[in-house]
């Protein structure tokens, strides 16, 4: 797809669809204008509160008729509208807000929301309300109204959720979606909390950008807000996450062990096994975007004390003009000359420090060399392009280093589809040459390895998702900024330019608990000096397409 935001852009229009119809259905009534409602905006607030109503009384389990629906536009009406309106004008007016507007007069309401993915139109059924029968005190049948699940999200879309609150009632939904089995639909909450993830991370950004440029854009009250409330949220959903994340791994685990040959199994459980799967995917995304987000807030709350700290020393300092208190005068007044120390004394009242080292007395002092009493030159060029094509040049070196111990892993992998850090290890005694090639450094070796496993499964076709996103947003012109290791766009890229990893489709890479350490031997670090790596045992699998 060209545009990738467009993907989810017919779930976006059905939300605007229920307030498209609900505006449609009420506007351009003659009916209003007979009680007095002739501004728009006044229609539509009499319009809100009657659905509030409702849903005050759908929510307490009571009945909702149409004479408690008039009362209520009555009791409005009498305290805050003031039209000349009867019980009846009420009666009549909730019946037709209720009936008319709500209901449509009982017909099929529907918006067109484009897909872009499928390139058509889809229709989207609408319903606001809706009605059952009832008995009052004295058996009399009546008819009561309550909210159906598109008036819910219709109001629960204006006020009622919290931002802080958006984001804990996701995650309610993804629970009892995983509980009740319905992976479909778990599969689009994860990728929203994955959205509001990111939307929270692009604010803390902005928060940042805003507190830098002037500290007096925010309020007390906002950064109070954005610190304890938002702040509160996100950092308990960490553990909700990897909680999830087990659940799913252990519902993956259960439908494998029912299907020893996984080749034949049913369609039904194949499908459940892959949303399961690209349900793990989402929850490392977004545990990743977590981990972002309390970066972020950490950095917020120190560029905000700072910034704040330098704002109330800036106030302490008593300000004045050279030119026109001192400058001037001067030249007013020639005589003020001998005492212009006394005003500029301040400025150099700090003795310089002084530090006498007894022990420096005994040491026996070195011959400086004759060059190095010389003053050196130093030629710098400030040419930009210059600087980045260099800083390009080392960080493609450092990425084929990175490269290289990947595809060592990669290419132990291929006999038997996966290996250990300890039978790596134990190659490296007989191959020194695989050595070098694994751990070209042992820097490089140890960031590599912790990315690996804190992403843990790299599936390729969501790498390519992904990538296609970045690509949307990326700078790629020649000044852009120079970017570090991401594993996931290495693993692509061997997969896209190695011709023995075409048909690579998934990288599992796993702890191994309860056995001892991998010690790698011979090993040098930047400095030439012998060096030994102890590491946990690692357990990387690898699976192809077929």
């Amino acid at each position: 797809m060209k545009y990738p935001f467009l993907r989810e852009f017919s779930r976006r229009m059905k939300v605007v669809g229920m307030y498209a119809v609900l505006l449609s259905n009420s506007g351009q009534k003659q009916k209003w204008k007979q009680y007095g409602f002739d501004k728009e905006d006044e229609q539509i607030t009499m319009l809100f509160a009657t659905l509030l109503f409702i849903m005050e009384q759908s929510l307490r389990e009571e009945n909702c008729t149409l004479d408690e629906v008039a009362t209520f536009i009555d009791d409005l009406n009498g305290d805050y509208f003031h039209k000349s309106m009867s019980i009846e004008d009420c009666h009549d007016l909730g019946d037709f807000l209720v009936n008319t507007v709500l209901s449509n007069d009982g017909l099929q309401m529907h918006f067109d929301a484009y897909d872009f993915a499928k390139g058509a139109y889809q229709e989207v059924y609408i319903s606001y309300v809706a009605n059952k029968i009832v008995y009052d005190a004295l058996e009399n049948r009546r008819t009561s109204y309550y909210l159906t699940e598109n008036g819910y999200s219709l109001l629960l879309g204006t006020l009622e959720v919290e931002n802080n609150m958006r984001l804990t009632i996701q995650e309610i939904i993804f629970n009892e979606h995983l509980k009740k089995r319905n992976f479909d639909k778990a599969l689009d909450d994860i990728k929203n909390i994955f959205e509001l993830m990111r939307i929270e991370k692009l604010k803390n950004d902005e928060a940042i950008s805003r507190v830098r440029q002037n500290i007096l854009n925010f309020s007390v009250e906002e950064y109070s807000r954005r610190v304890d409330e938002t702040f509160g949220t996100i950092r308990e959903t960490r553990a909700k996450l990897e909680k999830y994340k087990n659940m799913v791994n252990d519902r993956v685990k259960v439908i494998e062990s029912e299907h020893i040959d996984i080749e034949h199994i049913s369609e039904e459980d194949a499908g459940k096994l892959e949303k399961l799967r690209e349900i793990v995917s989402y929850l490392d995304r977004t545990i990743d975007c977590h981990m972002g987000i309390m970066h972020s807030y950490n950095d917020y709350r120190e560029i905000c004390a700072r910034e704040m700290e330098n704002f109330l020393r800036m106030t302490r300092v008593e300000r004045f003009s050279f030119s026109q208190d001192i400058f001037e005068k001067i030249l007013d007044d020639a005589t003020l000359l001998s005492r212009t120390h006394l005003f500029l004394h301040p400025l150099f009242n700090r003795n310089p420090k002084k530090i006498f080292n007894v022990n420096k007395v005994f040491t026996p002092q070195r011959k400086r060399e004759e060059h190095q009493q010389e003053e050196s030159v130093e030629s710098l060029d400030f040419d930009e392009a210059g600087w980045l094509a260099e800083q390009r040049q080392k960080a493609a070196i450092k990425n084929t280093r990175y490269r290289s111990t990947l595809l060592a892993i990669l290419e132990a992998c291929a006999e038997t589809g996966s290996t250990t850090l300890a039978a790596l290890c134990a190659r490296c005694v007989d191959e020194p040459a695989f050595q070098e090639r694994l751990i070209p450094s042992i820097s490089i070796f140890k960031e590599i390895m912790v990315d690996l496993i804190r992403t843990a499964q790299f599936s390729v076709a969501h790498l390519r998702e992904e990538h296609e996103e970045t690509l949307q947003v990326r700078d790629t012109s020649q000044t852009a900024p120079l970017e570090g290791l991401k594993i996931g766009e290495l693993v692509l890229s061997i997969v896209d330019q190695e011709a023995g990893w075409h048909s690579l489709e998934e990288l599992t890479v796993r702890k191994i608990s309860q056995v001892p350490d991998v010690l790698f031997r011979g090993l040098m670090d930047e400095e030439g000096r012998p060096k030994q790596l102890a590491c946990t045992d690692i357990c990387f699998r690898v699976k192809k397409e077929l």
